[in-house]
């Protein structure tokens, strides 16, 4: 079971890395909130068809919102967080998911933790700030960086491990896809109140997009939405909070991979290293 929750976050991760990538692409002729609406409205079409028709448990419909609204402002405290301050930083702070999920997990699920378990979490860490530090300071700027923004970002990454953690239970009344979905739409309804005022202050900025932009939304909507969050919700069905989690090891590995092919961004050797810490550590906690 675990190796099928693994192989969904490796899957995750390698076309999830890249979605970074296209969102700093796309976000140069889509406004923020237009760009997330868009993202969601197409990836809720895609999961129209697998919800349609099916049974849908309404006793604990309250809870499921609950739950869903973590993520949701997770994305919303993220939007206005890194506003004010460096990608870095805040990469480097959702590294901490996997460690939030575990003691959130031991002590809300009873979950236990082996030696070798906790030695890989600690080895997939050291391998992402790796990844994620070790470039950025070699040119450190800490210009535009406030704690206003560390804040809402740290509190955006304890309500995610939170997110992650109560959807296991979330399991036994819903499926990986109608927990999806349900965060889909939520997070659509509540993005597209801000459109109105993005036409107001960007004028039609959506008679400029280029075709090639248009396509990097259509993939973002369907694999970097869709795809994306059922994976993570299967991880956490078919192996647990702290694997599912792990994906935010991976994707730094990805997006670097990416980055390279797509920005031209070289692959250092320390990225290198930490790419291979960061697989090591997920070994480790799968194996354990």
């Amino acid at each position: 079971m675990h190796n099928k929750a693994l192989f969904a976050v490796l899957a995750g991760a390698v076309l999830g890395g890249i979605v970074s990538v296209f969102v700093k692409i796309a976000i140069s002729s889509f406004p923020p909130l237009s760009l997330t609406f868009l993202r969601f409205f197409i990836a809720f079409l895609v999961f129209l068809p697998f919800v349609i028709g099916k049974k849908f448990d309404t006793k604990n419909l309250r809870k499921l919102i609950f739950i869903t609204l973590l993520n949701t402002a997770n994305l919303i405290l993220f939007v206005f967080g890194i506003k004010h301050t460096i990608p870095t930083l805040a990469q480097t702070m959702y590294s901490a998911v996997p460690i939030i999920v575990s003691l959130l997990s031991f002590h809300l699920l009873g979950e236990k933790f082996s030696a070798k378990k906790v030695t890989g979490i600690v080895v997939g860490l050291v391998g992402v700030l790796m990844i994620v530090l070790l470039p950025a300071l070699k040119e450190l700027n800490l210009k535009g960086v406030t704690l206003y923004g560390n804040v809402l970002i740290f509190i955006g990454v304890f309500l995610y491990s939170c997110y992650t953690v109560l959807s296991k239970p979330l399991m036994k009344s819903y499926s990986p896809v109608q927990i999806t979905f349900s965060f889909v739409v939520i997070t659509g309804l509540i993005s597209v109140l801000g459109v109105p005022s993005e036409t107001v202050a960007y004028g039609e900025w959506w008679k400029v997009v280029p075709m090639s932009h248009g396509l990097i939304l259509l993939y973002l909507g369907t694999i970097g939405t869709s795809v994306l969050y059922f994976l993570y919700q299967y991880a956490i069905k078919h192996g647990s909070p702290l694997i599912s989690s792990l994906t935010l090891y991976f994707t730094p590995v990805f997006t670097y991979f990416w980055a390279f092919i797509f920005l031209g961004e070289k692959l250092m050797p320390e990225i290198i290293l930490g790419a291979l810490l960061v697989f090591s550590g997920a070994w480790l906690v799968n194996s354990a």
